[in-house]
């Protein structure tokens, strides 16, 4: 790597920031000759592209705002600031964005955009962020982003190798969605039109929540009793990745909320309300109080039928209508216990069931191969950027 070099963003192009007509109402138009309007909700999660956008703006709004050409990077200043997107398209952007123009010719733009995704670029964009609630960055200090710069031709090099090993993630993802889907088509293909329903507290045998461990002073340990909270219920499944600990006695305090296994875990506070998954453990484990447990009567409901209900549409139009405010939504356990849940035979619900399995057999594989790809990505955004 003797003939890579440091460069400061700044010295390798040109960064402004972006300009709002204002009331922008009075500037949209329907016109199929207007500006293209850019905004955050033009993007998509996995291209790296704009290449249309919902809105228009009159022609005069251009002299209030700033235009950009297809070709430069627009990068967001604000919320989920950092984040490159190149133009495929010509239009104004607001304040919200920052462009990236006149690009020196010895960069090449993929190995760029490798660059301002990498965590090296958002560590040092976290850094910069200045505000209170929402941070934001600005175009003098975006101009001081440091950024190794090998040859043109290993830069390119390195885009497509990286971009081969993103492809090969976002494939994934979308196949493991795929599968969710069909999930969700088969439990309405077999109970859509279901009229009757009864309160889950009719299927369970026990309803309750857990507490936070600090209310007793108690502290997380290395090992211990495995500690469930909103974060790890994810839709159908928990996520061990982050797993939290607490002493054994935990159970001592709090007897009535230890898991067993197959229980229903429910999150009942924020945004994450209603979402479900079954705990699949025979871990000693206890819950929070933004999870609520629902211990099943398995002659009457199977568990992979329930958590599937919980998180489909009518489960969360239920919860919509449920929740209260205050500073952070909620659902009570009586809520939770008046949750209606439709009536089938426990036979049909089997067979749903096997059917769950089965995908799920695949899935796993598919997100086995995911997880592969993801750590060869790190690991090379690791050695390339640091």
């Amino acid at each position: 790597m003797s003939d890579w070099k440091t460069v400061r963003l700044g010295d390798v192009c040109e960064i402004a920031r972006g300009g709002s007509p204002r009331p922008i109402n009075d500037y949209i138009t329907t016109d199929e000759n207007g500006i293209n309007w850019i905004k955050i909700g033009d993007t998509s999660s996995d291209s790296k592209y704009i290449e249309r956008t919902e809105q228009k703006i009159k022609p005069e709004g251009m002299k209030k705002s700033r235009y950009v050409h297809s070709g430069d990077f627009i990068l967001s200043n604000s919320m989920s600031f950092g984040r490159p997107y190149i133009l495929k398209i010509d239009g104004c952007i607001h304040d919200g964005w920052l462009v990236l123009q006149n690009i020196q010719n010895d960069i090449d733009k993929d190995y760029l955009y490798c660059v301002l995704s990498s965590p090296s670029a958002y560590h040092q964009f976290e850094r910069m962020a200045v505000g209170g609630v929402v941070n934001n960055l600005n175009s003098d200090k975006v101009k001081e982003l440091i950024f190794p710069l090998p040859p043109l031709e290993k830069q390119k090099q390195i885009a497509k190798i990286l971009d081969k090993c993103n492809i090969l993630i976002i494939k994934h993802k979308q196949m493991v969605e795929k599968y969710d889907a069909l999930i969700k088509s088969r439990f309405i293909e077999m109970f859509g039109d279901i009229q009757k329903y009864e309160k889950l507290s009719s299927f369970s045998t026990l309803i309750t929540k857990g507490a936070s461990p600090r209310w007793q002073g108690i502290e997380y340990t290395d090992e211990g009793t495995l500690f469930i909270t909103s974060e790890n219920v994810r839709e159908r499944y928990i996520d061990y990745s982050k797993k939290k600990f607490l002493p054994a006695n935990i159970n001592d305090i709090l007897p009535r909320s230890i898991l067993k296994k197959n229980d229903v875990l429910i999150n009942i506070v924020g945004a994450s309300i209603g979402r479900a998954a079954i705990f699949d453990s025979d871990l000693l484990a206890n819950i929070n109080q933004a999870v609520a447990l629902v211990r099943l009567d398995f002659n009457k409901i199977d568990e992979l039928f329930l958590v599937t209900y919980l998180n489909s549409e009518n489960a969360l139009k239920m919860y919509s209508e449920m929740k209260k405010g205050g500073a952070r939504d909620n659902l009570s356990l009586q809520n939770i216990s008046d949750l209606k849940i439709p009536i089938c035979d426990l036979k049909s619900q089997k067979k749903f069931a096997a059917f769950v399995q089965q995908i799920d057999k695949s899935k796993f594989v598919v997100q086995k191969s995911l997880e592969k790809a993801e750590t060869l990505y790190k690991s090379l955004i690791q050695e390339y950027f640091g």
